[in-house]
């Protein structure tokens, strides 16, 4: 299991916790490589803190899972080779 930067959730956009978290994962998959269910951790974590950030309509939750699993699925083909 993946240990969470916790400067990837110190943001007010979920863009930007995407954007820090593939920065970390990928630097992570260069050193290390990947692993099965690679950047989960991450996916979980971010839409947990931001599903309700752009509001509380179904609308803007919609948008933040929509954004989250675009991530969870570039993190689960991304290859570093």
């Amino acid at each position: 299991m993946e240990k969470i930067n916790k400067q990837v959730l110190n943001c007010k956009k979920v863009e930007t916790a995407i954007l820090r978290a593939e920065n970390i994962l990928m630097e992570y998959a260069k050193n290390n490589g990947v692993y099965e269910n690679f950047g989960q951790t991450y996916a979980r974590v971010i839409e947990e803190k931001f599903l309700y950030s752009l509001g509380k309509d179904f609308q803007s939750q919609l948008k933040v899972k929509e954004k989250v699993l675009a991530f969870s699925r570039r993190m689960a083909t991304y290859s570093p080779y």
